[in-house]
């Protein structure tokens, strides 16, 4: 049989977690196609993904609301999640400023096999960045973040890069 990996997204609502999911699972979509519909809840995708080392996995993605009224709806999801992908904005100081609540949120669903991935979206837009390369950098030295990761799901820039990075890790600390 064939290993199982659970993927979880969190980060605020419009931070693009969504679009990376359509991204990469749709892969090559046209970026005007890409679903900017925020989440209601949470939306659940499943697929059999062989890796470039042609390994298969099946992997159950779990896309979740970033509003705070649907708090309580993702904490039934949070338990099993092999990783977290931290999304935010590096284009909004907000949703970057928000990442120490959502790592409080999941902290009583983290433990040694767990892995949390920073995904900052929105890199392809350089001249708007509010989020320095300093205040990123310290962040990720403070938390226990697995891995770090910066993407762009309007081109597609690493998003598909990112997911191979994941599942050949997973796989590598799973064996």
């Amino acid at each position: 049989m064939d290993p199982r990996i659970k993927i979880t997204t969190i980060g605020d609502s419009g931070v693009g977690k969504t679009s990376i999911l359509k991204r990469y699972c749709e892969r090559n979509v046209a970026s005007n196609h890409i679903n900017t519909t925020p989440t209601i809840g949470v939306d659940y995708g499943s697929f059999r993904e062989e890796s470039k080392a042609g390994r298969l996995i099946y992997v159950d993605l779990f896309d979740l609301s970033g509003k705070d009224k649907y708090q309580n709806v993702r904490k039934e999801f949070y338990e099993g999640t092999d990783i977290f992908l931290l999304v935010f904005d590096l284009d909004d100081e907000k949703s970057f400023q928000s990442l120490n609540k959502w790592l409080k949120e999941i902290s009583p669903f983290v433990n040694l096999r767990t892995n949390v991935c920073l995904v900052g979206n929105k890199s392809d837009i350089e001249s708007s960045r509010c989020v320095s390369a300093e205040d990123l950098e310290k962040f990720v030295q403070e938390n226990p973040l697995s891995q770090q990761y910066k993407v762009t799901c309007m081109y597609g820039t690493s998003v598909e890069d990112m997911f191979e990075d994941i599942f050949c890790r997973w796989w590598k600390s799973s064996v």
